[in-house]
């Protein structure tokens, strides 16, 4: 008998969801684990995707959740993780500095990481703004930095999240919206500085045609990030591990993106361009993508702390990666004959 391949099946488990469900509950990793029965390790395992729950386990869970009013949804469609996809245009980056700053030499690398990644999920991405909002004034490296990663930087002694709330609106036509809209700097622009830009008095954003991108970890931005869903436009939240639940919820676990995911995709996926079409075993995968990290400097305690703000499994990180990135639809990943290690990988459109 053949064995199964969940990548060539239209339904597909998630760790993803387990997560929702335990954040729906309002529960944490340690209560949940204790009504399962099961280590808190097993857990943590589970959620982060490095081991799948048994059917027993799942049936366990499935009790739990309805003894509280929750249905689980186990598995979903793939199409779902890629939906809207064909027609979203317009991307769109609201940066909350003041909440998540960084280095100023870092500022364009995050940005363009960003960027690229999100291109990646949506391939049809035609345009694209960013801004950052700063209470008080800008110091001059900042404000240089921002504008050389072609982000626009809005800084005052006013407060900066109404601000940034007021754009959103300002740009997709949101309930009190304000006049002024937008500028759409296109991606094959030859300036390198005007990558991203929001500029005032041009066009407004359809949002049904917009992917966007909330850079933070305030709870406050709940609201508006519900109105952009309802309004119909793609929304994410880039955050830090610990990033406010209430955000992670309005927007979906899978609309999550930890603060080195970014990165660590890229480098997954420039490995995975250069040995797709060829078999590999998992394992010389993941060793290619170590030896990629290394390469840049990444090594002892910064190295782990980069593989934890990836989001990814801490133990099998790589083959976390390489499974984000075939739910997502950045690319396909197969098993190559009877061997359930070893896989071929290839890219939608080459």
């Amino acid at each position: 008998m053949a064995p199964i391949r969940p990548e060539d099946h239209a339904f597909v488990f998630q760790a993803t969801v387990l997560v929702e469900i335990r954040r729906e509950l309002s529960l944490s990793q340690a209560q949940l684990a204790e009504l399962l029965d099961i280590p808190v390790n097993t857990l943590s395992r589970w959620e982060r995707g490095s081991n799948i729950p048994d059917a027993n386990a799942l049936a366990a869970l499935f009790s739990v959740a309805k003894e509280r009013g929750v249905t689980p949804e186990f598995f979903k469609e793939r199409s779902r993780a890629i939906m809207r996809r064909h027609s979203r245009k317009t991307l769109v980056v609201q940066w909350d500095y003041q909440n998540i700053a960084v280095n100023t030499n870092a500022i364009g690398r995050f940005i363009s990481e960003v960027r690229e990644y999100m291109r990646l999920l949506f391939p049809t991405l035609e345009d694209s703004t960013a801004t950052a909002y700063i209470s008080g004034w800008m110091n001059w490296d900042v404000s240089n930095a921002l504008k050389r990663a072609g982000c626009e930087g809005k800084s005052d002694y006013y407060n900066a999240d109404r601000q940034l709330i007021q754009d959103a609106e300002t740009a997709f036509k949101l309930p009190q919206n304000q006049s002024s809209s937008v500028v759409l700097i296109p991606f094959h622009t030859t300036d390198p500085t005007r990558g991203f830009l929001l500029a005032a008095d041009r066009q407004e954003i359809d949002p049904v045609e917009a992917v966007y991108v909330l850079i933070s970890n305030d709870s406050d931005y709940a609201d508006l990030l519900g109105r952009l869903k309802k309004a119909g436009a793609e929304v994410f939240v880039c955050g830090y591990t610990y990033c406010s639940e209430r955000l992670i919820k309005t927007v979906g676990a899978d609309h999550f993106i930890p603060w080195q995911r970014p990165y660590m995709v890229a480098k997954c996926y420039q490995v995975a361009t250069n040995i797709a079409g060829k078999p590999i075993t998992k394992s010389a995968f993941g060793n290619q993508c170590r030896v990629a990290l290394e390469e840049d400097g990444w090594e002892g305690d910064e190295y782990e702390e980069l593989l934890e703000d990836s989001g990814f499994s801490l133990n099998r990180p790589f083959a976390s990666a390489l499974q984000h990135m075939n739910t997502m639809g950045i690319l396909r990943v197969k098993q190559a004959g009877n061997d359930p290690n070893r896989v071929n990988i290839t890219i939608p459109g080459r």
